[in-house]
């Protein structure tokens, strides 16, 4: 069987014009063919099986959202080959945009000034949906988030988490093969966010929905996903599950939660960090009255440890946990862990 999506060795460049200094420079600009080029994706190959759910993650400017452009059909790539559900995006649009769903930015399915319900009859109409689909779609949807309480109510009056909701029912609500999410509970609620998360898995179980997220909330991918795309700087950097992005960091790798009374002097913290760098002790993150502690187990005397904090720092709480998944991203990001 065919993937349901196949990259092969694909880059996108986009030129820059380097523009010229001077009274005149702008007039200058207009004749110039002095441009840089920067790839925004690099040498990207990679395949989706129908079915899966992968996060597309990576750094601000990492090239995500260039490649879910891409995917789209929004941007045509620079080399390399991209076939999606037996279409390539870019070439076979019309064809193509009634097998997928995309929740991107600013771009909406929804009709401002119409209701919630009356966008969706729309949104039925334009996809040729039999009254017998839309009506079993409507009922899952409805069971799963009780979209009907929102029926009558005008777009334009939505809240953020009840538009986003809405979205996801619109783009669902046809019976896409694929759906491209991009920061699909950014700013929303826990209760807005369960609700959406429940929807995408259902769909995912029942319809077989391939979906790919691009996210910043980690835990919209450990809720979801069970395989991570990481990408920085236009290149792929690791494709794998959840579990052996886990496994590059030793199983033995604790994480110490220290909370203290007042806020730590930046003095201080450099000269505990010292101290501890002798225990091959490593600070993960800072702010001002937390600091979270990175150590392995089978190598820490924490009896030691402790003392060294608490002689630094009045603690107003302790703890101790396993490694926190944003922390080995974190670590992939920076080169430590690959």
């Amino acid at each position: 069987m065919e993937p349901m999506i196949c990259l092969k060795k694909v880059c996108k460049e986009f030129k820059t014009l380097n523009r010229k200094k001077g009274r005149f420079g702008f007039i200058k600009d207009l004749f110039s063919n002095d441009y840089s080029i920067r790839k925004a994706v690099n040498q990207v190959s990679l395949q989706v099986e129908k079915g899966e759910i992968v996060g597309f993650i990576g750094p601000n400017g990492a090239g995500k959202s260039t490649m879910i452009k891409m995917l789209t059909g929004v941007l045509i790539p620079t080399e390399g080959e991209i076939i999606v559900n037996g279409f390539k995006p870019y070439k076979d649009r019309v064809k193509y945009v009634k097998e997928i769903g995309v929740v991107m930015g600013q771009r909406s399915q929804l009709w401002w000034d119409l209701s919630v319900e009356d966008s969706f009859k729309v949104m039925k109409e334009m996809y040729e949906l039999s009254d017998e689909a839309y009506h079993k779609n409507m009922e899952i949807f409805d069971n799963e988030v009780q979209i009907s309480e929102l029926y009558d109510k005008s777009v334009r009056h939505l809240s953020l988490g009840q538009k986003m909701l809405c979205e996801l029912v619109a783009i669902l609500l046809y019976n896409p093969k694929i759906i491209f999410l991009d920061e699909p509970t950014i700013g929303l609620d826990i209760s807005i966010k369960t609700k959406i998360r429940n929807i995408i898995k259902r769909m995912n179980l029942e319809n077989g929905v391939t979906v790919i997220l691009t996210t910043h909330d980690i835990s919209d991918i450990e809720a979801l996903c069970e395989r991570i795309v990481i990408i920085d700087h236009g290149t792929l950097i690791f494709d794998d599950s959840i579990g052996k992005m886990k496994k590059l960091m030793d199983a033995n790798h604790r994480v110490i939660e220290v909370i203290a009374k007042d806020p730590i002097k930046e003095a201080t913290l450099t000269e505990l960090e010292a101290k501890l760098n002798q225990d091959s002790i490593r600070i993960a993150s800072k702010s001002k009255r937390k600091v979270e502690l990175v150590y392995q187990n089978d190598r820490v005397d924490l009896n030691n440890v402790f003392a060294k904090i608490t002689h630094a720092i009045q603690i107003e709480d302790i703890s101790i946990s396993d490694t926190k998944i944003e922390d080995i991203i974190k670590q992939i990001y920076e080169g430590n862990l690959l």
